[in-house]
């Protein structure tokens, strides 16, 4: 394609003059990209008096398009640039520089996650090597258009989805912490489409979201302006971790993954709590399980560890999304949680007694939420991998951490965490497509402890 390509788009940075004589002029323009189609998108000055441009590219990169970011100097000199992606489409549409003096990037890629387009996070150091991204969103189209860090060192994202929401598609706002990690997701409008442009943190702890409008206003579409309340956890929240991640099971096989329901109040609830799947050719199936007005204290939580079960016949597909919610079933929902799985044709035998989703664990049977005894750094996995592998740790009591990844030089390559995180089992992605192959160390310090592996990268 890009040889049929006969009209070059070039990224532009233009600078202006606001001084009192003359103010609007041109002080100087400058150009990045190659000999296709490149994009700008989004702007920001950084703390060292430069600018940094977010976009995408048909002129470098390893896909159809790449998400595109460029450092420059103040006056406009490119000091490096980066692309990001893979064999597909991704893009670049809002950027901002992290309190860390890295970035921070919102779009959307065709190459990652469960759908046809997700909202894709990326998490860049300050000379734009990739430490980390993340996927949001459901089987349909979901896309992100607007990122700021927030005043817990997190980030809300805006944007706009198919998968979710009551209309074609809806504005769709989504709060991270500090990794990444989904705290909440919620969606705004009516029966037509309704799409979230731009999002700032407010005074007050909440968000303003700017975007456009079909479903109200006078006109075929209108300024659509949305003021959310400051910070609030769920009264019961619901959070499901997969052992083990992306989650890829053979029809017969299964998976395992922890589900953790609190109550954030200081009062006494009852709720319900049921889990789906979206299976696709299907759509909802389930419930897979029920547990009918389980009671909380104040506070409380009650974590269970959970096997599911995939019948012989699933439809082999990369589209399947696993649900928990909490709340009344099956038409109030306080809070919901989930995560994408695949399901490929390798088959492991029938399964005993039962061509169904079966469900194995419950949440009745421990009353309070498991934590670690001890520190402790596990192998990640696979390893030896190419090009992105998983490292798990635990932690006994909430504490700063700091995890990083060092070459046989010593040098550091990758921060892929640092902040203060509860006690608990975590895990973390390293994508090492911008590295070499060879062997690598990975050292997590938390409190006074410190411990460090080693694993190989073989491209």
């Amino acid at each position: 394609m890009r040889k049929k390509m006969l009209l070059a788009i070039v990224c532009v940075l233009l600078l202006v003059s606001t001084t009192a004589a003359d103010p609007g002029d041109t002080l100087w323009t400058r150009t990045y990209g190659g000999s296709h189609s490149d994009w700008g998108h989004s702007v920001q000055q950084t703390s060292d008096g430069g600018y940094v441009i977010a976009g995408w590219t048909l002129s470098f990169g390893a896909g159809r398009f790449d998400v595109y970011l460029v450092k420059t100097d103040s006056s406009g000199d490119s000091l490096w640039a980066r692309t990001y992606g893979r064999s597909r489409s991704d893009y670049g549409y809002s950027v901002q520089q992290t309190s860390d003096g890295g970035y921070i990037i919102a779009g959307y890629t065709e190459s990652f996650g469960p759908g046809g387009y997700d909202v894709w996070l990326l998490k860049a150091d300050s000379s734009g090597h990739l430490l980390r991204t993340r996927t949001y969103g459901g089987s349909r189209t979901d896309c992100g258009y607007s990122v700021q860090q927030t005043s817990d060192g997190g980030y809300v994202i805006a944007g706009w989805t198919l998968s979710f929401g009551a209309g074609r598609g809806d504005v769709y706002l989504l709060k991270t912490d500090s990794s990444g990690d989904t705290l909440w997701t919620r969606t705004y409008g009516g029966s037509s489409d309704d799409i979230g442009y731009s999002v700032q943190q407010t005074a007050d702890g909440g968000y303003i979201v700017a975007g456009r409008t079909r479903s109200f206003g006078a006109g075929d579409g209108d300024v659509y302006l949305i003021k959310t309340a400051g910070e609030e956890l769920p009264a019961v929240s619901i959070e499901l971790i997969p052992d083990q991640w992306p989650v890829v099971v053979p029809r017969g096989g299964s998976f395992g993954f922890t589900g953790t329901v609190t109550n954030n109040t200081d009062v006494h609830h009852r709720v319900d709590i049921w889990l789906m799947a979206y299976v696709p050719g299907i759509g909802m199936y389930g419930p897979l399980r029920d547990y009918s007005n389980v009671p909380f204290r104040a506070y409380q939580s009650r974590s269970a560890h959970l096997n599911q079960n995939i019948p012989n016949n699933a439809p082999i597909s990369d589209e399947y999304i696993y649900y928990g919610y909490v709340g009344d079933y099956p038409a109030v929902v306080i809070d919901s949680s989930y995560f994408p799985f695949e399901v490929t044709a390798k088959g492991v035998g029938r399964l005993v007694g039962s061509s169904d989703w079966t469900l194995t664990g419950s949440f009745l049977e421990r009353s309070e939420v498991d934590l670690p005894t001890e520190f402790a750094l596990s192998s990640n996995y696979p390893n030896p991998f190419n090009a992105s592998t998983v490292i798990d740790y635990q932690l006994p009591v909430t504490t700063d951490v700091r995890l990083e990844v060092y070459n046989l030089l010593g040098e550091r390559v990758a921060t892929l965490v640092d902040s203060k995180q509860q006690a608990g089992y975590r895990s973390v992605l390293w994508d090492a497509s911008d590295v070499s192959s060879g062997l690598y160390f990975y050292k997590l310090t938390a409190g006074d402890y410190s411990e460090t592996k080693r694993m190989m990268l073989v491209k």
